[in-house]
């Protein structure tokens, strides 16, 4: 009889580790994540209107871009801009001032908030915008001051303006023109940074000797504002602004065919506006730095563009905070509560524990006390044994719905389902156990997950159904499901009682008052793999009669 019952054993090991060895292995290393499918998660952000300006939308913000710049071109060619022209420095100066705030802002939150996935990218940018906004201040405000006192010769500003945009243009092009990105450290920074220093500071040095820029220094008479004739314009002119338009036109293009799917829309729309602004200062410049054109206004676009986007950046960045904030503070409270309870299930079996033990420290015991306490204190170990079970279970819980990374994937449904028939063959109680596994349809699951559940079910099977009565495990094909079905046959589960058995640490009245051992856990987080393949664990039962735990699983075609 031993002999038959070891034989019996080792072909039930045998069986559950050729179900283990013909479902195909995945990796478990994923770490506790919440319990849903990988593909397609929705994002929180999205939902708020905080989701970044991608895709269609993104596409329908740079061609906006695109079409205020072609529009404006046209106003500015036919002479239509003339009427908004105004010299006065004063608002020339403060128009300035605003943009460099703007562009300033923009670029503090690109270097301080940079995506993973775009962080050279949004750094370049970051630069350039400093860039300009360093521009702005320098030969805009500063310059128009030095322009209404009489003091300066405008070729100079012209001069560091061109350097200005070529130095923020090759900066956005760093980050926008490579399929790669030039990664944005100390080195290459500090080498722009030192190449436009010398280059700047080469400007003030020789700007007596600077070629100039108009034909003649009687192009504007007195009180004339607005763009100069295209015939005032020298070659020097044209030559200079070149190169900052060119490296502009490869950042904008770069911005919307390279970098457009991991930056926002809202900045390969100020790339376009900042090259346009570029060819608008070329094909039209001021009279004088005081001059406050129409085509100043692509430039104030551009300011406005990136601080607005700088500002949608910033309430995404508290929105993702506040998220975060709010998970931590939801965790923090799961895990008092599951303190809370092991605490409360703790004091049981620790009591009965030290009255047995003050009870030994009275004094010698007969044999029959003496058995009595150590079969105590073994009940209570063996108590505290599945408590800890239960700890270690709940433990890998993140969230009230969520337990588990699951990760499914096509298999065959009887190779999954094999393991637990071959583990239900042990189940004490003496249990007639019957399995129809018919199906050999490729179904969607996780089977490291599946094979949880249904232990979870056969064993409440077993430990709930009289000693001696069948339990049953089926597949069968329905339409495009798999249904998996456990049934048992005991007292049955009152309708009142079969919405909070899937409840956390929720159980029917009858099985606390006839002492089964449990906890409450295991249907609800059976109930939570179950809906993480897309289905639900259902039951049906009649008062002692049958009882059938099922749940479904998508097949593969």
């Amino acid at each position: 009889m031993a002999a038959n019952g070891i034989g019996a054993q080792r072909r039930v090991l045998r069986d559950r580790n050729e179900a283990r060895q013909a479902v195909p292995s995945r990796s478990r290393s994923a770490g506790i994540g919440p319990l849903r499918t990988i593909e397609g998660a929705p994002r929180r952000l999205a939902r708020a209107g905080l989701a970044p300006i991608g895709g269609v939308r993104g596409r329908a913000v740079v061609a906006g871009a695109l079409a205020a710049v072609v529009i404006w071109t046209g106003i500015v060619a036919v002479g239509g801009a003339r009427d908004l022209d105004l010299r006065n420095a004063r608002w020339q100066g403060g128009g300035a001032a605003a943009t460099a705030l703007a562009l300033g802002f923009g670029a503090l939150i690109l270097a301080l908030f940079p995506e993973d996935g775009a962080k050279d990218r949004r750094r370049w940018a970051g630069c350039g915008c400093a860039t300009l906004a360093l521009g702005s201040m320098l030969t805009g405000f500063g310059v128009g001051s030095l322009d209404r006192a009489g003091t300066a010769n405008g070729t100079a500003a012209v001069y560091a303006a061109a350097l200005i945009a070529l130095v923020a243009g090759i900066c956005f092009a760093f980050g926008t023109v490579p399929a790669r990105p030039i990664r944005c450290s100390a080195v290459p920074v500090g080498f722009v940074l030192v190449a436009t220093a010398a280059a700047g500071s080469l400007i003030v040095a020789t700007a007596p000797f600077l070629p100039a820029l108009v034909r003649s220094d009687d192009v504007v008479s007195p009180g004339e504002t607005g763009p100069l004739a295209w015939s005032a314009l020298s070659g020097w002119h044209w030559a200079l602004w070149a190169a900052p338009i060119a490296v502009a036109m490869a950042a904008a293009i770069g911005a919307d065919r390279t970098a457009r799917p991991v930056l926002d829309g809202w900045l390969p729309a100020a790339l376009v506006l900042h090259a346009g602004s570029q060819w608008h200062h070329a094909v039209a410049p001021a009279a004088t730095v005081s001059d406050l054109t129409g085509a100043d206004l692509l430039a104030f676009g551009l300011a406005a563009t990136v601080g607005a986007g700088g500002m949608v950046e910033l309430r995404r960045f508290a929105a993702e905070r506040d998220a975060l904030l709010a998970r931590e503070r939801a965790t923090l409270a799961r895990q008092a509560d599951r303190t809370a309870l092991v605490a409360h299930e703790l004091g049981s079996p620790i009591a009965a524990i030290r009255t047995v033990a003050e009870m030994l420290d009275l004094g010698p015991l007969d044999p029959a006390e003496r058995r009595a306490a150590l079969a105590t204190i073994r009940g209570e170990a063996t108590l505290l044994d599945a408590l800890a079970a239960d700890v270690r279970t709940i433990g890998q819980a993140t969230a009230d719905d969520a337990d588990f990374a699951i990760y499914p994937f096509p298999v065959r449904a009887d190779l999954v389902l094999a393991d637990a028939a071959a583990f239900a063959r042990t189940l004490p109680g003496e249990h007639p156990f019957s399995v129809s596994l018919v199906v050999r349809d490729r179904v969607r699951a996780y089977p490291e997950r599946i094979a949880q559940v249904l232990r979870n079910l056969l064993g409440n099977a077993a430990k709930y159904a009289p000693p001696g009565t069948p339990i049953a495990l089926s597949a069968t094909r329905q339409g495009d499901v798999v249904r998996v079905t456990v049934t048992n046959h005991g007292p049955g589960i009152p309708g009142a009682e079969q919405t909070r058995i899937f409840e956390r640490c929720g159980r029917g009245r009858a099985a606390v008052a006839n002492g089964i051992a449990g906890r409450g856990l295991g249907l609800y987080l059976s109930r939570q793999i179950v809906l993480a393949h897309g289905s639900d664990l259902t039951v049906t039962s009649e008062p002692g009669g049958e009882t059938c735990f099922a749940f479904d699983l998508a097949v593969v075609r």
